[in-house]
Order: structure tokens, then C-alpha cells, then sequence
């Protein structure tokens, strides 16, 4: 399947060429690099008979989180889109150290004449924001006035027909400075996205080039039907045999 990104305008293109979108697996997080496997026998070891026998011996570690294959697959898994350029949140504070404004800057306005500013009269352009009422009861982080903050994606993509984008936080990259709110787009109809955030850290600066969105692309299903009800025997038994083979194996789900 092929996925094309393109820029919204042509003063936008500067984006595309020093901060470009890459598939997950190739913007993988640094705690991923770094880890280990760990061993099948260092796992078994260590299970059956302790840490302090394995850790005497020098066995070595266990299986890790780089062995699930339910984290392989979501951290490999579509593209990532890396913010392009160095946003800036900060704020004023009373005498009590209560904050009273909020300030936020992004260079990226650099190449489109505009500036995002911390305050909702002025033009905005990348980074815009909701009005309070639109995120009330939400627990989310935002200006001092309650406005939530949202950038705008300079990029259209473009999907075949049929498909959606999940648009999410790139949760195992733990950042801690911002958290994009998630959302689903029926992509081949709609390619222009903004990401509200919340603000998680009330001073902070997010370098360019630093995963802000994951973006899973999968095909539109037309309905989905839900039904609740006990197990057969059969369908008991095959739960049984499967999570046997499963261990018996030693494999993970997708080479069963």
C-alpha cells in the first residue's frame, strides 16, 4: 500500500525536507535500541529458580520488553510524524507561585510570516487553539484560561480509498513535556489535521525533529456487529490447547 505525504503550501515544503514523516520502524525510541532481548534460558532460570541464583551465576536477563511482540508491533508499526520545528511553552506566575499566562512559541512560523501567540486575539497560525467550553470535564492540560492548544499539520496525506488514519500519541517514546489527544480520520475524504495537546509540563522546549504523532493507516470497516455469550465446550477447549501450544512452543502469537 502506498501512503503519499505532500505539503499544504509551498511555503511548507522546507518541512518536509529537513523534519520528514518516516515509517515507525525506522524512528524507533532510544530505550528500544538500547535494550536487550534477554535470553529463553536466562527467562527460565530465573522464573524457576530466582533472581539471586541467576544474578550469582552471571546468567544474564530474562526476557524484556523488547521481546513483546505486542510492543514490536505498535512501535513498527505505520509512520511517525516528528514535529518541525522547536516549540516553546512557558508561563507567568503570581507572587505564590500560582501561574496567571500562559506562552508558547513555535519556530516553524518562521516560514509562513505568522506567529503563534499566548494570546487568542493575536493571528495564530501553526499552534491555534479550542475554546474552554469545548474541552470542559476533560482532564487534559491546558492554558491558563482554559483554552486547549492544538498545531496544525502542514502536511496533507494521502490514503487509498477505503482507509483511516488513527492518529495517536507515540505513547513508547515517553515524552513528558506534551500529550497529542488521540483521534480517527476517514483519511481518503478529510487530509487536513489539527492536534490538540495537553500541557503536561508547565516549562518546557520540544526539540524539532521529536516524535510528536503516530499515525496508523487501516482499512474502513463498513459495519461492526458485537455479540456477548458463554463459551461452547469446544471453543473452551481450543482456548485451553492454543495458550498450551503457545508455552509448549515457546513462540510468540505470530509464528504459532
Amino acid at each position: 500500500m502506498k501512503i503519499t505525504i505532500i505539503p499544504k503550501t509551498k511555503s511548507r515544503e522546507p518541512f518536509l525536507e529537513l523534519y520528514p514523516p518516516k515509517l515507525a520502524n525506522e524512528f524507533l525510541p532510544d530505550w528500544y535500541k538500547e535494550m536487550e532481548l534477554g535470553s529463553r534460558k536466562a527467562s527460565w532460570i530465573r522464573h524457576h529458580l530466582g533472581d539471586d541464583y541467576a544474578d550469582e551465576r552471571d546468567i544474564g536477563k530474562g526476557y524484556t520488553a523488547k521481546k513483546c511482540p505486542a510492543i514490536q508491533d505498535v512501535i513498527t508499526s505505520g509512520i511517525v510524524i516528528p514535529l518541525w520545528g522547536k516549540m516553546y511553552i512557558g508561563h507567568e506566575y503570581d507572587d505564590e507561585g500560582k501561574p496567571i499566562e500562559t506562552h508558547y512559541a513555535f519556530t516553524g512560523d518562521q516560514f509562513t510570516g505568522k506567529k503563534s501567540m499566548s494570546i487568542s486575539t493575536n493571528e495564530h497560525h501553526h499552534i491555534t487553539t479550542h475554546n474552554p467550553y469545548q474541552t470542559e470535564y476533560m482532564d487534559v492540560g491546558t492554558r491558563v484560561d482554559g483554552a486547549i492548544l492544538k498545531i496544525e499539520l502542514p502536511y496533507k496525506i494521502i490514503v487509498p480509498k477505503g482507509y483511516n488514519i488513527f492518529y495517536s500519541d507515540p505513547f513508547y517514546h515517553f515524552r513528558n513535556d506534551i500529550r497529542c489527544l488521540t483521534g480517527m480520520v476517514e483519511a481518503d475524504k478529510w487530509g487536513y489535521i489539527t492536534f490538540p495537546f495537553s500541557i503536561e509540563n508547565l516549562e518546557c522546549s520540544i526539540e524539532p525533529n521529536t516524535p510528536l504523532i503516530h499515525a496508523l493507516i487501516y482499512k474502513r470497516e463498513e459495519k461492526l456487529e458485537l455479540e456477548t455469550r458463554a463459551g461452547t465446550e469446544k471453543e473452551y477447549k481450543d482456548i485451553e490447547l492454543d495458550i498450551m501450544d503457545f508455552y509448549l512452543k515457546e513462540k510468540d502469537y505470530r509464528k504459532l
